[in-house]
């Protein structure tokens, strides 16, 4: 939230904004069959750590270039797709390392409390950036926020690493064989479609959202992070529900098939 509303800020320009907004979501979008092998062939704490300080360094030259650089367009749009690129390795490299961590039994649960903390992190992060943003200016804002990535980072290197199975196939093959499956199978085809239209219709509503609350009514960069603040409310609530799902539901049918058998 932060990045679009500092730059709409600095700039004046919704354009530019917008740009730089969909700049840092575009990756993971585009480039997620890339990120997919390129996930399938490293060790995937080893991927993690490396994007946070990526992230981590992207951010600070955010801060820079919207407090001392005048905003411009081409090192934002830059250095935002730097920051998509980190998120979509992360996202794809913890969701391969994290069966590594937990049996197949808990799997599912321990996917409904990764969402829910992703839905805590979308009910507090906007309104707390949005604060920082407010009272200490965008630089101190995308330090701090860059300072959570490093904290990650250092959490992340005390877990164990997790290498993939060797495969014989290259990256480029890895690439066509996702993309045949994606073909062939019309449940991935939809989700990846799915996927694509939320992430272009979230940026689509966010953007103007943003331009109302600065430009007509006048509402602090505080306020309209709490206001983003409420979309992880319901996120957060079917996580939890989920979860609990999880651990009530699926046992129980687990126990049934095996008296079946």
């Amino acid at each position: 939230m932060v990045l679009p509303l500092a730059v709409l800020a600095a700039s004046g320009s919704a354009v530019t904004a917008g740009v730089v907004g969909a700049a840092a979501q575009l990756p993971q979008v585009l480039a997620a069959l890339q990120v997919g092998a390129l996930v399938d062939r490293r060790e995937r704490k080893g991927l993690m750590v490396i994007a946070d300080i990526v992230r981590a360094v992207a951010f600070v030259a955010i801060g820079v270039e919207v407090m001392f650089g005048e905003a411009r367009v081409v090192p934002l749009v830059l250095l935002a797709l730097v920051t998509g690129v980190g998120d979509a390795v992360f996202h794809a490299s913890a969701s391969s390392y994290l069966p590594s961590l937990v049996g197949d039994r808990d799997l599912m649960r321990a996917n409904g409390l990764v969402e829910a903390s992703d839905a805590a992190a979308t009910l507090t992060g906007p309104a707390a950036g949005g604060w920082l943003l407010q009272a200490l200016g965008p630089l101190v804002a995308f330090v701090a926020n860059a300072m959570s990535f490093v904290a990650s980072a250092m959490l992340l290197a005390r877990l164990p690493k997790n290498f993939p199975a060797q495969q014989k196939s290259g990256a480029d093959e890895s690439v066509l064989a996702g993309l045949r499956l994606v073909r062939r199978d019309r449940a991935q085809a939809v989700l990846l479609v799915s996927a694509c239209y939320l992430h272009l219709l979230a940026a689509a509503a966010f953007l103007p959202l943003l331009v109302r609350a600065n430009a007509e009514l006048r509402l602090t960069p505080l306020t309209t992070g709490l206001i983003v603040s409420a979309a992880g409310v319901g996120g957060l609530m079917s996580s939890i529900v989920i979860a609990r799902f999880c651990v009530l539901v699926l046992p129980s049918s687990a126990a049934r098939q095996g008296d079946c058998g």
